[in-house]
């Protein structure tokens, strides 16, 4: 049989149509890598596969002869997909407040998702949730990396912020500036 491309934590199911020209009745033997499973009949349903390659077998018999289908079957693993909030990877922001990131995973394969940050390349150990939350950060140039890991397979995001700590603004003056009247000691 042709190629087929599966997820290592899919269940795949296999099947033939056969018929016998003499109306003997069938039978069905499956073979997974070459080793004998259950399913006596035309359907196979196989979870899960490793990641790698593999071969999926049935012979068909009337008792007196056969035919064999075969796929070949590679199972995959993909990482996890990763969608990060805010969007944006490198923005400037007053140091003052909180910043809040967020970078829900989900795994095309069904496997669990884990997290992990790094604070300009530092792990931070207690933070393993999808979001962090930076809280009256120093001035300056800061990287908050979010991790994705399910089964080995890691996807990562970075934000580079610039926190910036702008001087203060005068809004208003009493007496008005310009209007200011000096007066002489004795």
């Amino acid at each position: 049989g042709p190629g087929l491309q599966v997820s290592h934590g899919a269940t795949t199911t296999f099947s033939v149509d056969a018929t016998d020209p003499d109306g003997d009745p069938l039978s069905f033997s499956w073979q997974v890598d070459g080793i004998p499973v259950d399913g006596p009949g035309p359907t196979l349903a196989v979870a899960p596969l490793r990641v790698g390659a593999h071969d999926v077998r049935v012979s068909v018999s009337d008792g007196t002869g056969s035919v064999d289908a075969l796929w070949s079957v590679q199972s995959t693993d993909s990482p996890p997909t990763l969608i990060p909030t805010p969007a944006t990877a490198a923005f400037s922001r007053s140091h003052h407040g909180t910043q809040t990131f967020s970078g829900s995973a989900l795994d095309p394969d069904g496997d669990p998702v884990t997290y992990s940050w790094l604070v300009d390349g530092k792990l931070v150990p207690a933070a393993t949730t999808s979001s962090y939350s930076a809280v009256n950060v120093t001035a300056g140039l800061h990287s908050f990396e979010v991790r994705a890991t399910a089964n080995r397979l890691t996807t990562t995001f970075t934000w580079n912020i610039t926190f910036t700590n702008a001087a203060p603004t005068l809004t208003s003056a009493h007496p008005p500036a310009g209007w200011v009247t000096l007066v002489e000691g004795n």
